[in-house]
């Protein structure tokens, strides 16, 4: 980090804060809604599911926890610091960044799946319901 310079340590910070501001909230936001479509569309059918709904709100802690470690990481990089306080530091914001990017494949793939699980009940359940209009 050394290398980066105030210059590179001031951009890195400034790009934390376009995704703090803008990127977090659109990506959290369009979780959301996805979200919620799915687990209202199988709400009947898989009522177990429905704490799956807070996926985008853990995400976005794991987010934040991550952020802040390494915008932590940037501020105490020119003070003089110990040796053991650094690494530790360091372990911790990649051990957070691990946790985030493995909870980020599992939330996705399995919103995947349940999305596409809801969108065939939403149809099946259209089908069906057009059947029973159409016999009565």
């Amino acid at each position: 980090m050394a290398a980066w310079g105030p210059r590179g340590r001031l951009l890195y910070v400034a790009i934390e804060a376009i995704d703090w501001v803008l990127y977090m909230p659109a990506y959290r936001g369009a979780f959301l809604v996805i979200c919620n479509w799915t687990m209202g569309a199988l709400k009947h059918k898989f009522p177990g599911l429905r704490p799956l709904g807070l996926l985008p709100v853990v995400l976005v802690l794991l987010d934040r926890c991550e952020d802040s470690a390494q915008l932590l990481l940037v501020a105490v990089s020119t003070a003089p610091q110990l040796p053991g306080f650094w690494n530790t530091l360091v372990r911790l914001s990649s051990a957070i960044n691990m946790i985030k990017w493995s909870f980020v494949v599992v939330s996705s793939s399995t919103l995947l799946v349940l999305l596409i699980l809801a969108a065939y009940e939403t149809t099946l359940g259209k089908e069906r319901n057009g059947a029973k209009h159409k016999k009565a």
